[in-house]
């Protein structure tokens, strides 16, 4: 249960700082935790902000850029409440969970979902064609989070600063490096005239 807080209190920390207006999100996650159905462009924002260093700007962005990563059915629609099933092939795609045999064989869905139960992040009698409420949806990101490691969202947060840093140092050193090839040609046109051969 502590990680499962712990998780949520990242993802929060990390949708609060993507987004200017911290009210307006705390009124969708309200809105996310006292609904009765989620639905996919819901499920897609929220997991997508929990599992990525920037999350794409709205629901409905994230609902596109996850049917364009495969972690989607292609008949899901944004406004459709999302299933157990659904949501399930969502999170093991968007946080890299392998799955077993019969998922690699055939991932969907169906094997996702089985997954995320054998894994007893999903628990209590379920089906993959019912409907989590939105409360339920969060607690399985929050153990989904937990699973795959908070240090491991924030290791990617690291390595993508680092790449960057590691960029911006490289174009320095190539500006340094052709400032000073010009610098050099500039001291050669000064000499050109007194070492000519006679």
């Amino acid at each position: 249960m502590k990680k499962t807080f712990l998780a949520l209190l990242v993802f929060s920390a990390a949708l609060f700082s993507t987004r200017p207006a911290a009210a307006q999100t705390a009124a969708e996650m309200d809105q996310v935790l006292n609904a009765e159905e989620i639905t996919y462009s819901q499920a897609a924002w929220f997991t997508l902000a929990s599992a990525m260093a920037i999350p794409p700007e709205n629901p409905d962005a994230a609902f596109r850029y996850a049917k364009e990563q495969g972690w989607l059915q292609k008949k899901a629609e944004a406004a459709e409440p999302a299933s157990f099933g659904g949501l399930s092939f969502l999170l093991t795609g968007a946080f890299n969970i392998s799955g077993g045999f019969m998922y690699r064989l055939f991932p969907g869905p169906r094997y996702a979902y089985r997954e995320l139960v054998y894994l007893r992040l999903i628990r209590g009698k379920t089906d993959p064609a019912l409907r989590p409420d939105g409360k339920t949806f969060l607690h399985i990101l929050g153990g989904v989070m937990a699973h795959s490691g908070l240090d491991a969202v924030l290791a990617k947060e690291d390595s993508q600063r680092q790449f960057l840093e590691d960029v911006s140092g490289s174009l320095q050193d190539d500006a340094n490096q052709i400032k000073g090839l010009s610098s050099s040609a500039e001291d050669m046109e000064q000499y050109e005239g007194e070492f000519e051969l006679e």
